[in-house]
């Protein structure tokens, strides 16, 4: 119990000391390099230009920004990208021409910015992901191969939302641009849960099911970030109807099954209700010294060039936004690993020379050499804190959260 009061004090103060910096000035970096210009295709987006397609990725931190700061740069801001997005869709097939294709990061973005609107029940961000989600359900089935440059196993013959997700699966693992890997794609459609959410979307339960079952494909060997899957898969799951049940994550994993057999001895596969506390086993908490990262890998390895096996960004963004869904919607209390993930970003913010701050400031694989990675600073952005004073009377708290017993699920032995 004195460790735990002893770490927890220590996080209120570096919360606090990292936001004395300046309230937001990652939004104000953002803001102040979003491309303006009177050409549509790149007005509204972030350089450089490539990478334009992660617009969608920044837009919430932006909000998370607004929300606390009531600054109307940053909404504005916010909405000129989500604007770029609208400009720069292709529409779903011909027979539905005023819906736009969304990832779900975009989705989450339409999400973000309706809630921010002086009228969240109805507004243009909301009526886009609304129809997004009624032409997916009534999209027809495709025929395998309709080009004949699609292999015979190629799922187009599904009709609707389940065929939808089946086929965006397989272009974003198999397809001639896909990543190869689950988690990204298990990341963008946990983005499509939270966003069909929203809207009431009546296919919402086939989008969660897609998901438990993308998440069901994510191991060390099959996905490059499954950390990140994971805790975006909670974060989403948690947060949206049906919340965490029984529902068995992979119903056919058998003894052997390393990251999907809950139980050892009964060899029972994991359940949904047991994720957080599987989550919380992957983060870098509760010694003194601890970063408040998570690993990146299930089996915590490091990478093959020697990276290290912990500290990176989305890693730890989603890991804690998982934590936060679950202790939010009552699947256990992560109050403080929750403070010691956020703790770890102001780190990075404040390019204390955390494990962090390069991939938030200077990052050298995106041109110009040491330009700001934006889409990482931007995924951060989600879990602001509020200003100094309101983090110091967190404090009041704190004696309650530190003595009281917390009660989690079932955590996975990491092998």
């Amino acid at each position: 119990m004195r460790h735990q009061r002893f770490v927890a004090l220590a996080l209120l103060v570096a919360l606090a000391t990292a936001a004395s910096g300046g309230l937001f000035p990652q939004a104000d970096i953002l803001v102040a390099a979003q491309t303006h210009s009177v050409n549509p295709a790149v007005n509204g987006s972030w350089p450089p230009a490539s990478q334009a397609w992660e617009t969608g990725f920044i837009i919430p931190g932006l909000v998370r920004a607004y929300e606390l700061s009531n600054d109307p740069a940053y909404k504005t801001s916010a909405e000129l990208g989500g604007t770029w997005i609208l400009n720069n869709r292709d529409p779903i097939p011909p027979s539905s021409p005023n819906s736009h294709h969304f990832v779900g990061e975009e989705a989450y973005a339409m999400m973000r910015l309706s809630q921010i609107n002086t009228n969240p029940a109805s507004n243009p961000w909301r009526t886009e992901i609304t129809n997004f989600y009624q032409d997916v359900s009534d999209l027809s089935a495709v025929a395998p191969g309709p080009h004949g440059d699609y292999p015979a196993d190629y799922p187009g013959n599904v009709a609707g939302t389940a065929g939808y997700i089946d086929k965006l699966v397989w272009f974003s693992v198999f397809g001639p641009e896909g990543y190869g890997e689950y988690s990204i794609v298990c990341n963008n459609i946990a983005h499509h849960v939270v966003a069909a959410d929203y809207v009431n979307a009546t296919d919402l339960p086939v989008w969660r099911e897609g998901l438990v079952k993308t998440l069901s494909m994510v191991t060390d060997d099959t996905a490059v970030y499954p950390v990140m899957a994971l805790g975006a898969a909670v974060w989403a799951l948690a947060s949206t109807e049906g919340g965490l049940d029984t529902t068995e994550v992979d119903p056919l994993a058998e003894f052997g099954d390393t990251w999907w057999i809950g139980d050892e001895f009964t060899g029972h596969p994991v359940e949904l209700w047991e994720l957080p506390g599987i989550l919380g086993g992957h983060q870098d908490y509760g010694y003194v010294g601890a970063s408040g990262t998570f690993y990146w890998r299930f089996d915590h390895a490091e990478d093959d060039d020697g990276g290290p096996a912990l500290g990176y960004t989305e890693d730890t963004v989603f890991g804690t936004l998982g934590l936060q869904a679950a202790t939010a919607n009552g699947y256990g209390m992560y109050d403080l690993e929750v403070l010691a993930g956020q703790y770890a970003l102001m780190h990075g913010w404040a390019n204390w020379g955390g494990y962090m701050g390069d991939h938030l400031w200077e990052d050298g694989n995106f041109p110009p050499p040491g330009s700001v990675n934006y889409i990482f600073t931007g995924e951060a952005m989600r879990l602001l804190t509020p200003e100094p004073g309101s983090m110091v009377l967190l404090g009041y708290g704190l004696a309650a959260l530190i003595v009281r017993r917390r009660r989690r699920g079932a955590g996975h032995q990491v092998m």
